[in-house]
């Protein structure tokens, strides 16, 4: 069964452009590796805490470290950017980039932290990019514990395996793309969760968003 259930899709099939999901907790599902969650280690809240990648069927029964509330803040109308927070359900820290240079690891943090969430050529896909929008988080292997990466614009570093980091933004990158799947208590579910298929497939129906 599909991490994303379809319910309510039709108050999504007129979507407009640079549309973001809205606030909500959500798991938040990476595109390349579409069993891994981005989650917190363990749901510490101790700071520093890595944000790795693991799989859903792995999780304990009762566990919130894979769910975030995703927390929009509002535009003054000048940036036309998406503004963003992701809250851990389980510990209240912040995820947060840990440095500013590729490579460096995403953690949670008691200190408040801004993303810029930016849709994808397709429907319901989206980076979650630092401010300046030079490093996406990234998901460099499908194990549990794999680090998310945050990824440079000029230039491609690779990851380090079992660590989720931060690397060059790169739209080409499947690993930099993220999927939002509300948890039961948000009241819609993007129609198109259930027809994304591995980009190998020559039958593979993700939805280019013709902005």
């Amino acid at each position: 069964m599909s991490l994303c259930i379809v319910r309510k899709a039709w108050m999504w099939v007129f979507r407009t452009p640079m549309s973001i999901p809205p606030p909500g907790t959500y798991k938040i599902r990476n595109i390349q590796h579409p069993t891994q969650l981005f989650n917190l280690h363990d749901g510490k809240s101790d700071e520093g805490t890595p944000i790795i990648g693991f799989s859903n069927k792995d999780f304990i029964s009762g566990s919130k470290s894979m769910l975030w509330t995703l927390q929009v803040i509002p535009d003054d109308g000048t940036s036309g950017l998406n503004t963003i927070r992701l809250i851990n359900v389980e510990a209240g820290t912040y995820a947060q980039p840990l440095g500013e240079d590729a490579g460096g690891s995403v953690v949670g943090s008691r200190t408040a932290a801004q993303w810029t969430l930016v849709p994808t050529e397709f429907l319901g896909e989206y980076a979650i990019k630092t401010t300046n929008g030079e490093l996406a988080c990234a998901l460099g292997d499908k194990k549990n514990l794999t680090p998310v990466c945050a990824h440079h614009t000029l230039e491609k570093l690779m990851c380090h395996i079992l660590q989720v980091t931060l690397q060059a933004s790169d739209p080409s990158d499947n690993s930099q793309a993220w999927m939002f799947c509300p948890t039961s208590d948000n009241q819609w579910v993007p129609f198109w969760s259930l027809f994304h298929l591995n980009k190998s497939s020559m039958w593979s129906r993700r939805v280019k968003d013709n902005k």
